[in-house]
């Protein structure tokens, strides 16, 4: 383990240097941390915690993790995924584990094609990556898929390129009356709020913009219900 810390604090040091901090301390008020906490971490005395990486991510929002994890490619690259969501490779896995500390994190299947409607289904196996998610969230990942949702049909609850995570065990049309879920709809599948009405269910989006798709009981039947969604990390600026 302590060559992780130690790999992690030069890519540190690198990083602080190429964003033009002279100081350390510079750095960690920059982050929002303990200025000796910080100090501990460039030291390669300590390992960062996910709590650190997610700052990291907040300050420098072009920093490519696949490097600062692994020393993989470049230092900065495109923002990828929305402020605040940890999205890493599954090279890249060993090293956020070593990160947990007290937290116990899972990490999710990051799915490669957005959720909206038309677009290809979200219950492919095409894995793009990992979402870093709390236990508490995520106490059996297994059952769970994460997709970017596209558009903006759920704003304001949700905004183009919000994450979610699906529980894919949970389709029962009846429980999910009133929740945001996956559903198969027009060819593809949408994320939209689920209402049952009578022997139909209506796929409804939040923003009042888009008129609603009524289900027929038939394609109830045959499974249009892909999961309920249970999370979602959200940038709300």
């Amino acid at each position: 383990m302590s060559s992780l810390k130690s790999q992690m604090g030069i890519r540190l040091s690198q990083l602080r240097i190429a964003l033009g901090f002279s100081e350390l301390a510079q750095m960690a008020d920059n982050l929002g941390i303990r200025r000796n906490t910080y100090g501990r971490y460039e030291a390669g005395l300590r390992l960062p915690r996910l709590p650190f990486l997610l700052a990291l991510q907040r300050a420098v929002p072009n920093l490519n993790l696949a490097w600062f994890l692994g020393g993989e490619g470049e230092m900065f690259g495109p923002r990828a995924t929305p402020a605040g969501a940890i999205v890493v490779l599954a090279e890249d896995r060993a090293a956020v584990e070593a990160m947990e500390g007290k937290e116990v994190y899972r990490a999710v299947p990051f799915m490669k094609d957005a959720a909206a409607a038309g677009a290809p289904s979200l219950m492919g196996e095409e894995v793009a990556g990992y979402v870093v998610i709390h236990e508490r969230v995520a106490p059996h990942p297994e059952n769970l898929r994460c997709v970017p949702v596209k558009g903006d049909s759920m704003i304001p609850t949700l905004t183009d390129g919000t994450i979610v995570a699906v529980d894919r065990t949970r389709r029962d049309p009846r429980e999910a009356n009133g929740r945001i879920v996956c559903a198969q709809s027009e060819g593809g599948c949408a994320i939209k709020r689920w209402r049952v009405t009578g022997s139909h269910v209506i796929l409804e989006s939040d923003n009042p913009a888009y008129a609603p798709i009524v289900l027929e009981p038939d394609e109830v039947d045959a499974g249009a219900l892909l999961g309920v969604v249970i999370w979602a990390w959200v940038d709300l600026r």
